[in-house]
This record gives C-alpha cells, structure tokens and sequence, in this order.
C-alpha cells in the first residue's frame, strides 16, 4: 500500500503581550530535517534562534510600505523580551518530546 508523506504538524495561534492585536501562528514540533540544522547550531540563544524560524509559520507583523516580513533572527531580535520568552515557551512545550527521548536511553 502506498502511503501519500504529508505535513502532520498541527498550528496553534499565539498572543504576544506587547502586540495584543496580532496572532502568531505556530507549528507544533519541529520536521526531522530541520531538528537535524538545529542540532548543529553551538550556543543556546541561536539554536532558540532558528528553532523559532523553523516553528513559526506566519505573523502578521509589517515592514513601512506593509509588506509582511520574513520570520528572521534580526526580525526577532525586535522583539521586546517578554513576547521572545512567550514564542520560546511555546517551542520549548513544542520540543517536550526531545526530553522523554533522552529519559527512555
């Protein structure tokens, strides 16, 4: 039997308290490939970094002409620090299952 491979992953909508107004959208775990590039990354703040890139799938935040910007490390550097901890508590819930992992070996 053929099985069609397709993106499982379910997205969730995220406030920031400093922008009230605007969702973040979220997936909910990371792919093989991209846990594979974030394995590789040295230092926690970057490897938060692009786990972030990976797992945010669209924000509503705009450039002055709004055209919609890119979910980048200098984007998120933007962020006022409390919105940065409320994206990286939802990717460290996201990532949960990386500690039952290790615990089983």
């Amino acid at each position: 039997m053929q099985i069609k491979l397709f993106d499982p992953r379910k997205i969730k909508k995220v406030i920031l308290p400093s922008f009230l107004e605007s969702v973040v959208e979220m997936y909910d775990s990371l792919l093989t490939g991209e846990l594979e590039v974030v394995s590789k990354i040295e230092g926690d703040y970057d490897k938060g970094i692009q786990i972030l890139c990976f797992l945010i799938k669209s924000w509503e935040f705009v450039d002055e002409q709004g055209v919609v910007l890119p979910v980048s490390k200098e984007n998120l550097n933007k962020l006022p620090a409390p919105d940065y901890m409320v994206l990286m508590d939802e990717a460290t819930n996201s990532l949960s299952f990386l500690e039952k992992t290790k615990r089983k070996n």
